[in-house]
This record gives structure tokens, sequence and C-alpha cells, in this order.
């Protein structure tokens, strides 16, 4: 079973506006992520961090994804670059383009959400496995029109479906925005699932943490455990310094 963990990477404005952390400091994400995943126990091959298309080339930011350790523990540290339109989910199928089956399992996770969970990949692997239809389980889906993609798209993928969304789109994973990516799943034999209600979906809503609002599945609202919350929430508990 081996497993790389994609974060696809931005440092230009958010379409929910700056919060106070990143807007003095476009390598706090990055810098985050790499506290988190030296702090908490897993069992990742690898680590991708890949910057998205069109990225302004931040300084601080660029810094950081030149600097990254090569490993953490055991886990190889990987950068890549994608020019493919999409933004995270071009970053993505970018990964997957380079990697493919070369894992077993792919892990998608926003770069402005973190892990919280110890040993969250052996979590993750056993809900997937849980349902054999499932080819991307997600934090929270939704249906549209009778067909799931992720409206918290943080999941894990196996390599299987992978392949046939890929074959089904002519040689590339779907990845125009997060609708075109769930929507390749079910069109290419694989179910999106949802996590909810075993782990909680908190989302960062710009002053503070709380629940998905929209149209979701209602008992989303109450999960068990947090898996990843917002990189706010993490930061107001820790202490990373801004440059």
């Amino acid at each position: 079973m081996s497993i790389n963990y994609i974060i696809p990477c931005w440092d230009g404005d958010r379409h929910q506006g700056m919060d106070r952390y990143f807007e003095k400091d476009r390598s706090i994400y990055v810098r985050t992520q790499i506290h988190q995943f030296t702090h908490i126990k897993h069992h990742l091959d690898q680590i991708t961090f890949v910057k998205c298309a069109n990225s302004p080339e931040n300084p601080l930011f660029v810094s950081a994804l030149n600097n990254l350790p090569s490993k953490i523990n055991n886990t190889n540290i990987e950068v890549i670059t994608t020019n493919l339109d999409g933004w995270s989910y071009g970053a993505f199928a970018e990964a997957y383009e380079k990697y493919r089956t070369n894992f077993d399992y792919y892990v998608f996770c926003e770069d402005d959400y973190t892990v919280v969970m110890d040993n969250f990949d052996e979590f993750l692997i056993s809900a997937l496995e849980s349902c054999p239809k499932c080819g991307y389980a997600c934090s929270l889906e939704h249906k549209d029109n009778g067909v799931s993609f992720g409206t918290v798209s943080n999941g894990v993928i196996r390599s299987t479906a992978l392949e046939a969304n890929r074959a089904y789109h002519g040689g590339l994973v779907s990845h125009f925005n997060q609708v075109d990516f769930g929507h390749g799943f079910w069109r290419s034999g694989w179910e999106v699932c949802s996590l909810c209600p075993k782990i909680r979906a908190p989302y960062w809503a710009g002053l503070e943490i709380e629940p998905w609002r929209g149209i979701v599945i209602p008992h989303c609202k109450e999960g068990e455990i947090d898996l990843w919350v917002p990189i706010q929430l993490v930061l107001q508990s820790t202490r990373i310094p801004l440059k």
C-alpha cells in the first residue's frame, strides 16, 4: 500500500478573501503543512507540493517551496509545477500524470487545510476500502442532478479510479473545477462518497471556524472527529512565526 499526498499551492489572492496570516506571509500555509507532517504520525510514502498555474511568484512563497526538506522522517518530499488550468484540480491532475500507478492511493488536500489526526492515512484507506465501488472519498459530497462531487474536496482516491477517470477523459484526469473533477469519477464507473459523518468538515468563514453551510446532507454538520481543519485554526494554537 503506497500513498502520495498531493497539496496544490497558490500564493495569489483567495476567492474568500485573505486571512490575516496569509496576508502578512504567503509562505505560512506551506510552512504549516511541514510543521503538521513533522508532528503528526503517518506512514505516507510521498508528499507532493504542486505550484498552481499562473503563480504570482511571491518571494516568501517561492523561497518556502525551494527550501522544503527532502524528507520528513521516512516520507519523500517533492515539488512540481503545473501550467494546467483548473487551479487545485489542474495541479492534482499534473501530479497524477507524473506519478500515476507508482502509488496505490492519492490524497488530495487544499493548501489551506491541514491534518490534525495521528495515523490519518490508515483511517482514510480503511474508510475508502469499506466501500468497494467508491473511487473517491471526500470530506463532504454533494449531488448535482444525481451525480456526486466534493463540496469539501479533501479526500482519498484510488489510483485505479484515477486511471479510469484519465482514460475516459482522453488521457488526463478531469480537472476544470470541483464539479468536473468529481463527475469524472462517476462517468468512468466509480462513486464519490462522503467521509462525513465519520469526520467533521469545518471551513474557514473569514472570522471564525464554523460548520459547512449549504445544500448538503443534514447530518454532515456533526461529525465524530477532526481529520483536516482549516490552517487558520492550527495557527491560532501553535507558534509558527510569520516572516
